[in-house]
């Protein structure tokens, strides 16, 4: 990207696109967009020394502002959909981590999966199902795989299932 006195706003002189999985979390997309940027630095660096690469600008109407990650932010809003707590969960795993208040503890949570299906739960109701750790969401459920409780460490769901 071309330096200029914006924040992120100069031209660009080359990019890649990186899928995003179910499986992503922000340490995948982090660790595959450090690595694309690495391969590309290189042979970019090498175009525009040689004047073969031509900046293209950004379309501005296309930029957004990211504010800082706080507390709040992290907190996990069970009255959304099974894909918008997935989303959010895996946006924030490993760090900060997103976190949900249940029988009066915090516990933040890691890796999760998902199902959409019908239930007859509110949202937010932590359920043990076919040895597995679940919370309800509007449309499905998340599947809790890895999760910390305040002041302890990471674990499995099911040896939190199997201290509780």
């Amino acid at each position: 990207m071309e330096m200029n006195e914006g924040m992120d706003t100069g031209g660009i002189f080359s990019q890649v696109l990186t899928p995003i999985k179910d499986y992503d979390n922000f340490k995948t997309i982090h660790d595959k967009l450090s690595k694309s940027g690495a391969e590309l630095l290189i042979p970019t660096l090498s175009e525009i020394i040689l004047n073969k690469l031509k900046p293209v600008p950004q379309d501005d109407s296309k930029a957004s502002h990211s504010p800082k990650i706080t507390k709040v932010d992290e907190l996990i809003d069970w009255n959304k959909d099974t894909m918008a707590v997935f989303n959010h969960i895996r946006a924030l795993n490993p760090v900060p981590g997103a976190y949900t208040d249940v029988f009066d503890k915090f516990i933040k949570l890691y890796d999760v999966g998902y199902e959409i299906k019908e239930h007859n739960h509110p949202p937010g109701t932590m359920l043990k199902e076919n040895n597995m750790l679940t919370i309800t969401t509007t449309d499905g459920i998340i599947i809790i795989k890895t999760l910390q409780v305040a002041g302890k460490k990471k674990i499995t769901a099911i040896d939190y299932l199997n201290s509780n």
